[in-house]
């Protein structure tokens, strides 16, 4: 959405956001606002609302962002070796690897390495995930998909991170209890994203797993949502 007003202080005004199903938001250019939603239907109700608001219609315009190449990430390659080293590997498993584009890197789990996050077209992307691993002076590193999605440190919810969480208790990833996740004690675990997506049912057994299980069918949600944001064609 873009307006040449505040968007914060013409949306406040005018449509308050606890009557709308929104999942994420995010401040953009042009005194623009990114707002994410579970479904498409949660989408068309809140084009509708503004659609039909004449206190907001001619103000803000509502568009579709353009759908971006999924990514995938190459996994904790020493510090030492350039991109440019990383990308020659790479063609020998894909042709179109001149595609692919930096996104970002950051730390990787080993001392003195990077993961390089990179956007791929969708099908340089599966001969990529296909070979799993890529040589590198003589040392295999993994490479995988990977997934835009913003998860919460302190209550563990997805659609935002630590820094903008609401909360003043932490949720613990381990066992959904009010600490944080390094100080759990506990000898069980229990998910509070799918406690709560079941009614706060403590003896649901679909919760019996840590918030951060890559199995969770919360997480397995948000990655499907991601993928409808990005273009899996193969052209």
């Amino acid at each position: 959405m873009e307006t040449s007003q505040d968007i914060h202080t013409l949306l406040n005004e005018t449509l308050p956001v606890s009557a709308l199903k929104i999942h994420g938001l995010k401040p953009i250019s042009k005194n623009g606002l990114a707002v994410s939603f579970n479904s498409e239907d949660d989408k068309l109700s809140f084009n509708n609302l503004i659609q039909h608001n004449e206190s907001i219609s001619s103000k803000i315009m509502a568009k579709q962002p353009g759908i971006r190449h999924p990514s995938l990430i190459i996994k904790n390659v020493p510090a030492s070796i350039p991109f440019e080293e990383i990308q020659s590997a790479i063609k020998v498993f894909a042709k179109n690897s001149d595609l692919l584009k930096i996104r970002f890197q950051f730390s990787g789990s080993k001392p003195d390495t990077t993961n390089w996050v990179l956007e791929s077209p969708a099908k340089v992307l599966m001969e990529l995930i296909h070979v799993k691993k890529i040589p590198l002076r003589w040392n295999m590193y993994q490479i995988s998909e990977f997934y835009h999605i913003k998860t919460c440190n302190f209550c563990q919810a997805y659609g935002h991170t630590t820094k903008n969480c609401h909360h003043n208790i932490p949720s613990c990833a381990t066992c959904a209890g009010y600490h944080s996740t390094k100080d759990c004690l506990s000898e069980y675990c229990f998910c509070v994203n799918c406690y709560s997506k079941t009614n706060l049912d403590y003896n649901n057994p679909s919760s019996f797993h840590s918030a951060r299980d890559k199995r969770c069918p919360c997480y397995l949600a948000e990655i499907e949502l991601y993928k409808k944001s990005r273009d899996y064609s193969h052209n």
